[in-house]
């Protein structure tokens, strides 16, 4: 049977963990499907409501979970996976609603900008950028308002800005995981794949799990005739996730672009031996 052993906080402790390390307990968990399966059979097994539902909602079933949430006691952590799961299944009125309650709760600004995220995602922008104002003191302080100013300047067609905000966030905290991804990607779409391959490389080796940055990296790798590195990286992810649908696609994949050119330098081999051999022997 697969244990969570190695886990790097137990969430159904006496004592709740912050959600910081929650959000911690959440990486690990996804980390792999062995882990999260685990992780779920032990949920299944808990009585109390809010650590079973925080649970659910790190296994991927934000419905389910709400249901447990909403029948804990009150508490940041409460408020804070409320955020989530509501977030997940697109209510974000009711997301809202609870990353309000969770800045009233808290002296920091992750639920604010838990806040800008889902403001963002609803697509209202203005709420998003007031929201942002009002957190400027942790200009050039706080990696996550730069990545969040980033996202917000990208959805308003201000890409220069957006990637400059990356970069900030990435110069504040250098194992920002989103936006490293963001900067990644933004110079993928960019055609700029030297800088795109440098970040993706900075985001995996931070996230070693990291499913799209290593697929999207195995994407340029095989675009550049790298299909070695390309293999490794889908390989890295189906160490993980054994079941991957979309990464043993691309293994097939690669593997027949690999093939491919190796049949093609063969046949190139193959028509200068023959033109060798069509010379007269009088020649």
């Amino acid at each position: 049977m697969v244990t969570l052993a190695d886990a790097p906080v137990n969430l159904f402790d006496n004592e709740l963990p912050s959600f910081d390390q929650i959000k911690t307990l959440w990486q690990y968990v996804n980390s792999s499907e062995s882990n999260r399966l685990a992780f779920r059979e032990e949920a299944d097994s808990q009585k109390d409501a809010l650590a079973k539902g925080i649970a659910l909602l790190i296994c991927g079933q934000p419905a389910e979970a709400i249901k447990f949430i909403a029948k804990g006691s009150d508490c940041l952590q409460k408020s804070f996976a409320l955020g989530y799961a509501y977030r997940k299944i697109g209510d974000y009125d009711q997301a809202i609603k609870a990353f309000k309650a969770a800045v009233s709760e808290s002296d920091g600004i992750s639920a604010a900008m838990e806040m800008c995220e889902t403001y963002r995602l609803a697509d209202n922008l203005e709420a998003c950028e007031k929201e942002l104002a009002n957190y400027t003191n942790f200009e050039n302080v706080s990696a996550e308002y730069h990545y969040q100013k980033g996202k917000l300047s990208d959805m308003m067609g201000d890409y220069d800005k957006a990637m400059d905000e990356f970069e900030n966030a990435i110069d504040l905290d250098h194992s920002h995981v989103k936006a490293l991804f963001a900067l990644a990607y933004s110079f993928d779409l960019r055609g700029d794949e030297q800088e795109a391959v440098h970040y993706y490389r900075e985001l995996v080796q931070v996230a070693p799990a990291h499913v799209n940055g290593l697929l999207n990296l195995a994407v340029l790798y095989e675009d550049i005739g790298e299909y070695e590195k390309a293999m490794n990286c889908v390989e890295s992810v189906l160490f993980s996730h054994p079941n991957h649908a979309k990464a043993l696609l691309f293994r097939k994949d690669i593997a027949s672009s690999s093939v491919m050119i190796y049949d093609e330098e063969k046949e190139k081999r193959r028509d200068q031996q023959n033109k060798i051999l069509e010379i007269p022997i009088s020649d």
